[in-house]
């Protein structure tokens, strides 16, 4: 097999990436964090200059953005440990007195991705697999908590041609340790592929709603973090100039579309302040806070990051 390698690629961390982010914007006073039961887009505007929705796969649950075109999938990954290379690799201890490393399959020397993907965690002695593509139907629960022996086998056959430590039927010196989960939002494929999305809320007959004040990042999917960033700077200079222009096209090439409702749901909302913050403060600020956003809502496939954002909720 053939493939491409990036020498000065790296593995991001997402928990400690958010920490970070947050860190900035709430630890410099220009935004804060608040929860609160979401009534309509027009409240939060009644007290804000402008909002970007970025609520990843939650987003269409949104009273008046039920028509966003995201699809919420499951995804879970398997982190593996070390173990005897006799002891089966079911977690069991079975065969008991093995060598931990004897024969065992190395850790890879480096990421791999290739629809699935290995990634070498700094200790050595751990290696996280990934990721299930759970869709919505029957036997599918969006909320389930992780489960390490089915993720596990859904993924061994996949991920064992990259990283034969991940081979089912044991014998490797490797066993699946635990899971975690998450839910990706996931945009229509494009021609340029499943690109995210990003523009000003439009009415069901393409004008712009709330005046424009009101904006949706959403559909990173699966690989969000690597347009996080960008697409947030973009989207602070659109937002703070009222220049839908300054997005590029392949992220603003559906509508986002608010429809009118007096539905009630208890969807956590972060809105940043800008009232009083000068043009400049105002685009460091959205930019930061959508990459944050956007970022932890991104994908099961960095699942703890999901984790990390409910931890500074």
């Amino acid at each position: 097999m053939g493939g491409i390698e990036l020498r000065r690629g790296v593995v991001v961390d997402m928990p400690r990436l958010l920490a970070g982010l947050w860190g900035g914007l709430l630890g410099g006073g220009r935004a804060e964090w608040v929860h609160r039961r979401v009534e309509s887009i027009s409240h939060l505007l009644a007290t804000h200059d402008a909002l970007i929705l970025t609520a990843g796969a939650t987003a269409a649950s949104i009273p008046g953005l039920a028509g966003l075109p995201i699809k919420p999938v499951r995804g879970q990954n398997v982190y593996y440990g070390r173990a005897p290379v006799d002891d089966g690799g079911d977690g069991g201890g079975g065969g008991g007195g093995g060598s931990p490393t004897a024969t065992a399959v190395p850790p890879p020397p480096l990421p791999l991705l290739c629809k699935k993907y290995v990634i070498p965690k700094a200790a050595a002695d751990e290696v996280l697999v990934g990721a299930t593509w759970e869709h919505p139907g029957p036997g599918v629960d969006l909320a389930a908590p992780p489960d390490v022996a089915a993720a596990a086998a859904a993924l061994a056959d996949e991920v064992a041609g990259l990283w034969g430590g991940a081979a089912p039927g044991g014998g490797t010196g490797w066993r699946p340790v635990r899971a975690v989960a998450g839910v990706r939002g996931l945009p229509p494929r494009g021609p340029a592929g499943a690109l995210p999305l990003a523009n000003v809320l439009t009415t069901s007959d393409g004008e712009v709603a709330h005046g424009g004040r009101a904006w949706a990042f959403v559909g990173l999917g699966s690989r969000g973090i690597l347009y996080a960033a960008l697409i947030a700077g973009e989207l602070a200079t659109a937002v703070t100039t009222a220049n839908v222009a300054a997005l590029c096209p392949e992220v603003r090439r559906l509508p986002l579309v608010a429809t009118a409702t007096s539905t009630t749901a208890a969807t956590p909302a972060t809105a940043v302040n800008t009232n009083t913050a000068d043009a400049a403060d105002a685009a460091d600020a959205a930019d930061a806070a959508a990459a944050a956003a956007a970022s932890a809502a991104t994908t099961a496939d960095s699942a703890e990051a999901a984790a990390a954002a409910r931890g500074h909720a």
